[in-house]
């Protein structure tokens, strides 16, 4: 706590810390380079808060942290710091650079955290990178998450876009979601953003609301060859399905010119020309309809984000 270093450079690469509480706290680091690169830290928090660090950087790549809080809340990096590919960075419960001062680059990439890294409040004056980086949060004894990890997660969303790093800045949205999902008012409201998540994953996923699509697809193509098959049981069994699911998919797409004329000739076949279509099935049609159209909207959404500019 409290130590000085001097102007050269200071080198801990591969060092060994042993168990229990390891305290750089206040400690102030010359003008050469800092490396910590491979270096492990044992079970316990590292603290290595209100360090100074020179212009000449200082270099985490590779570092092992123990189980426990990584610190660095009000250090002032004056060069700059490298945080990749931390070796198994899922050991450490917190990591916060809260208050930080960032007089140059910072590097993130490559870690998967079981945490969500503190960087609110911090003063970031060039690039961040964050590609590669992963965070889950962690939920308590009553299945919620820490209230804390929505504000910090708005934070690195806030730093992914300013990067231009749209991917990123998507993915911790969806997490800071997830994370105010159970502040939300009224229960309609709860279900609405869960069922959101589970078909697109909140616009993120191209594959979610296709397969959904094709499924509903699938069940009113069966819904309309069964009520087919009741009303003209006489005729062979592979035109009720083919006309049933013809009819369906013409539902799945009424705005193309051919799906209008496909869904006047199928439903023809269906209950012939002569019948009158009951109201119960234009019912059906309608709300297979607005399935269709619900779930075409998600996958325009997920490829307008995943080809943003």
């Amino acid at each position: 706590m409290g130590t000085t270093f001097g102007e050269g450079r200071i080198d801990f690469s591969e060092a060994t810390f042993g168990e229990g509480r390891i305290d750089f706290s206040e400690a102030t680091f010359g003008e050469g380079r800092v490396y910590f690169i491979g270096a492990t830290f044992g079970e316990g928090d590292v603290d290595f808060t209100e360090a100074t660090f020179g212009k000449g950087g200082v270099y985490f790549r590779g570092t092992t942290f123990g189980e426990g809080d990584v610190d660095f809340s009000r250090a002032q990096f004056l060069g700059s710091a490298n945080f990749s590919g931390l070796n198994e960075a899922s050991a450490i419960t917190s990591l916060y650079f809260r208050h930080c001062t960032f007089n140059h680059s910072l590097d993130l990439s490559g870690n998967r955290f079981i945490c969500i890294p503190d960087l609110t409040n911090t003063k970031l004056t060039h690039q961040v990178s964050l590609d590669g980086l992963v965070c889950e949060f962690r939920l308590n004894e009553k299945g919620i998450p820490d209230p804390k990890d929505g504000e910090r997660l708005c934070r690195l969303k806030e730093i992914a876009e300013a990067n231009k790093n749209h991917e990123q800045a998507l993915n911790f949205h969806i997490e800071e979601m997830r994370v105010k999902r159970p502040k939300l008012s009224g229960w309609l409201n709860k279900k609405i953003d869960k069922y959101f998540d589970a078909v697109s994953e909140y616009g993120r996923s191209i594959i979610k609301p296709l397969h959904w699509l094709i499924r509903s697809w699938y069940v009113f193509g069966l819904i309309y060859s069964c009520i087919s098959i009741g009303l003209n049981p006489m005729k062979p069994w592979w035109e009720h399905f083919g006309n049933g699911f013809l009819y369906a998919a013409a539902q799945v797409v009424p705005f193309v010119a051919a799906g209008r004329e496909s869904s006047r000739e199928s439903i023809n076949a269906l209950f012939g020309k002569d019948t009158d279509t009951p109201n119960w099935l234009f019912t059906i049609s309608l709300t297979q309809g607005l399935i269709s159209f619900l779930l075409i909207f998600l996958i325009g959404l997920a490829l307008r984000n995943r080809f943003r500019i």
